[in-house]
């Protein structure tokens, strides 16, 4: 099936701590994820999702969150090390 995403003007679709999250696309499939199969309400004839794809976009707030990771991350590799 064919993929189809979208994207218009990093549409903000909500705000989470300062952080703006944007509809980044939508792909259609007729192939089910791994996990539906186990579930209870799996029916193999009508097997056809879709996938939301979301994404935040960068500012103040994610660089910030991003050098804390950083951080904490060499942080522990140097305790790893040891």
């Amino acid at each position: 099936m064919a993929r189809i995403e979208i994207a218009p003007l990093d549409l903000v679709v909500a705000v989470c701590q300062g952080i703006d999250v944007c509809f980044a696309g939508l792909k259609l499939s007729t192939v089910p994820p791994p996990w539906q199969e186990y579930s209870e309400d799996y029916d193999a004839v009508d097997s056809s999702g879709f996938e939301f794809k979301l994404r935040i976009l960068a500012n103040d707030v994610t660089r910030e969150l991003d050098a804390g990771f950083n951080k904490n991350l060499e942080i522990w590799n140097a305790q790893v090390k040891e």
